[in-house]
């Protein structure tokens, strides 16, 4: 029976900061947080560091994905206290909701009824980062906070950024998580740079049987399907391959490839799996500390290929990508930080 074995996982926790240098003789830090170029007495104020300015490293800490910016807009507090589980985010438009009202409709800018701004962030070479800007932000223990979307997620805080709760970027069967790469098509293979290839089928009825597809690859390639030796027939096709090797990107933040939809067994009549999903892309920031306690977590998987009947099942997508970025970070006992890839579907032979 044709089998496909996991894809490959990507996690990325990354606490440090993006760096500005200056030339360490000229550089210096004024009191409200700026960095100051001074070139033969003349001194130009070369911006904010939100996230930091240390003079004797001479460094000033900004975000990555220049996301800094965000830290001008006005905007409010976010404190899910209360908040109705699911909360929802739409990392295309904004929108924040509970299965029964909104707390912040969707748009650009700072939300006259809310506080809370958001923006649509565009990155070379990467999908858009949808970012919400909230002054601090809470989510309570118990509660869910689903992203939705095409978008990566940005979340930027000028105060605590504190989740004892779970925000939820993973893929969602074929559907990717924001920022990653839908599931190949039943048919065909996975989408992203590092996808699952297609198994093969076999052109013979009613011999119905066709090879696993590969599943994406991460931070580890993804794994091989599994391959056909149905004796009957007698029909053998080797699995299809995994997707190899991802260097995790973060600028611009992308996240997980896909794997591949299940094989048609030649025309015959069957209903391959789709592939899995990859997880989504996360960008956490926060001028002062971001804090997940015990029943708190980021959860980035990709999500397990589809079972297919009567041919070759499908490939599970790789996980996506955590970049967090603050002066200060804690993670309690039993909070967690996942981005594991999804499982390969079932197969079928008749």
């Amino acid at each position: 029976m044709p089998r496909v074995f996991h894809a490959a996982w990507l996690l990325v926790l990354l606490p440090a900061c993006g760096r500005v240098g200056f030339s360490p003789e000229f550089f210096t830090c004024t009191p409200d947080g700026h960095a100051r170029l001074c070139v033969d007495e003349t001194c130009t104020d070369m911006g904010p560091c939100p996230l930091g300015c240390d003079e004797a490293a001479r460094v000033c800490h900004v975000a990555s994905n220049s996301l800094s910016a965000l830290f001008e807009q006005p905007t409010a507090n976010l404190d899910l206290s209360g908040a109705e589980s699911p909360v929802v985010i739409d990392a295309d438009s904004g929108e924040i909701r509970t299965p029964s009202r909104v707390l912040r409709a969707g748009g650009a800018g700072q939300d006259a009824a809310s506080g809370i701004g958001f923006a649509i962030v565009p990155q070379q070479g990467g999908p858009n980062l949808g970012v919400l800007t909230v002054e601090s932000f809470f989510l309570p223990a118990g509660c869910a906070l689903e992203v939705v979307g095409t978008n990566a997620f940005g979340l930027v805080s000028r105060g605590d950024l504190i989740l004892e709760g779970v925000l939820d970027v993973g893929a969602r069967g074929m559907r990717a998580g924001p920022g990653g790469y839908d599931g190949g098509e039943p048919g065909s293979s996975g989408h992203g740079p590092c996808a699952g290839a297609l198994g093969q089928g076999s052109l013979v009825c009613p011999d119905l049987c066709a090879s696993g597809g590969g599943g994406a690859g991460g931070s580890f390639p993804g794994g091989d399907g599994g391959p056909v030796n149905w004796e009957p027939g007698p029909v053998f096709f080797d699995g299809a391959a995994g997707g190899g090797f991802c260097e995790a990107s973060f600028e611009p933040i992308v996240g997980g490839s896909s794997g591949a939809g299940g094989a048609f067994p030649g025309d015959c009549d069957c209903s391959p799996g789709e592939g899995g999903g990859g997880g989504g892309a996360v960008q956490i920031v926060s001028a002062t500390r971001v804090s997940i306690g015990a029943q708190g977590g980021i959860r980035a998987p990709g999500d397990g290929g589809g079972t297919t009947v009567n041919g070759g099942g499908a490939g599970g997508g790789a996980g996506g990508t955590i970049l967090i970025e603050t002066l200060a970070f804690s993670l309690a006992d039993g909070g967690f930080l996942a981005a594991n890839g999804g499982g390969g579907g079932a197969g079928d032979c008749t």
